[in-house]
C-alpha cells in the first residue's frame, strides 16, 4: 500500500496504537487508495441530525485487476478523525513503535546528531536501556548509523570527532601479514 505509506511519511496520517485507528482526513485517505487502483464502489456518509456536520463514513473500493476490496471506516469529530482502514479483509495498521522511533529520531535531529544514549532518554522520556535497544534496532534498519564509540575514561576532543574512520583491513590480510611477520 506504496500511497497509504506515502501519506505515513508525510505525516498526513498518524497511528494511534491505543485507539487501533489512523488519525487522518478521510479523503485523503480514499484518495490514496484511489491512487493505488481501486475503484469506488460503495460510499456512505453518516451527519449528525442536529448540525448536519459529517459525523462518520465508509467508503469501499475494489482493484479490477486483483479482485481486491479496500474498505475504509472513520468516525469524525470536530479535532480529528479516526480512520479505520482494511484491505482484503486484514486491517491495515501501523507500526506500535514508530511513535517511539520518530521521538528517538527527533531527538536526535534536534540535538545535531551527537548525543549519548543518556541525553536521548532524558529527552524521550525514557531509561537509557530503552533507548539503547531503540537506537541499535534503528541501526539495523538502516535509519541511524552509530559512528563514534566512546572510552568511558576519555573525553573526545573537537579533532577527533572530526577524524575521518580508519580504514577497514579484513581480518584475513591482517593475518597474513601476521604470518608472514613472523616468519
Amino acid at each position: 500500500m506504496q500511497h497509504l505509506n506515502e501519506l505515513e511519511r508525510q505525516g498526513l496520517m498518524s497511528w494511534r496504537s491505543e485507539e487501533h485507528a489512523w488519525v487522518a482526513d478521510p479523503d485523503r485517505v480514499v484518495q490514496a487508495l484511489r491512487d493505488g487502483g481501486f475503484q469506488e464502489y460503495k460510499r456512505e456518509i453518516a451527519k449528525d441530525n442536529r448540525s448536519h456536520a459529517t459525523s462518520g463514513g465508509m467508503w469501499q473500493g475494489l482493484d479490477p485487476q486483483s479482485g481486491v476490496v479496500a474498505t475504509v471506516i472513520w468516525h469524525a469529530t470536530p479535532q480529528e478523525a479516526h480512520v479505520f482502514v482494511e484491505i482484503d479483509g486484514r486491517p491495515f495498521e501501523g507500526n506500535a513503535w514508530a511513535e517511539i522511533d520518530d521521538a528517538v529520531l527527533g531527538a536526535l535531529t534536534e540535538g545535531g546528531g551527537r548525543l549519548t544514549p543518556g541525553q536521548i532518554a532524558k529527552r524521550v522520556g525514557m531509561s537509557e536501556d530503552a533507548v539503547r535497544s531503540v537506537v541499535s534496532m534503528l541501526a539495523e534498519q538502516g535509519k541511524v548509523r552509530i559512528a563514534v564509540v566512546e572510552l568511558p575514561h576519555v573525553v573526545p576532543t573537537k579533532e577527533s570527532l572530526m577524524r575521518p574512520p580508519l580504514a577497514r583491513v579484513p581480518v584475513s590480510s591482517r593475518l597474513h601479514a601476521d604470518e608472514a611477520s613472523a616468519s
